[in-house]
């Protein structure tokens, strides 16, 4: 697991260069082979985490899904302070395959990690 800043660089199906990031937080299934140092990580995440700002807002829900998406990564939770919700995406074959919004009131759960599930009213306490 990392958080940021922590740079990934994140190679897109059909993109020659990769596409540099840096999650609020990941969790990386295969970080033996690939990461060479402290300061970078160069496979694919399993699971991304991004918290928007109102500065950051487009970008997390547009560029880094779209990269997050061609990118392998499996899932992709979006935590939005403003909105209290999390936005869930679930990726295969480079296609996002389901899509979930949980409210305060709801349990998050991750179809990737078999038993991960938070209850979404204890990720925005205060």
């Amino acid at each position: 697991m990392f958080y940021a800043p922590f740079d990934v660089l994140l190679y897109k199906e059909g993109f020659k260069d990769p596409d540099v990031v840096q999650p609020d937080l990941l969790i990386a299934c295969d970080i033996d082979d690939t990461t060479p140092d402290d300061e970078r990580y160069m496979g694919t995440p399993t699971l991304v985490v991004e918290i928007p700002s109102s500065s950051t807002r487009r970008n997390d829900m547009a560029y880094k899904l779209n990269s997050y998406m061609l990118g392998g990564v499996e899932e992709y939770w979006i935590v939005d302070p403003e909105a209290e919700t999390v936005m869930v995406y679930t990726f295969n074959d480079f296609d996002i395959i389901e899509f979930k919004v949980y409210s305060l009131e709801q349990e998050v759960r991750s179809l990737v990690f078999d038993g991960l599930t938070v209850q979404a009213s204890e990720i925005f306490k205060r």
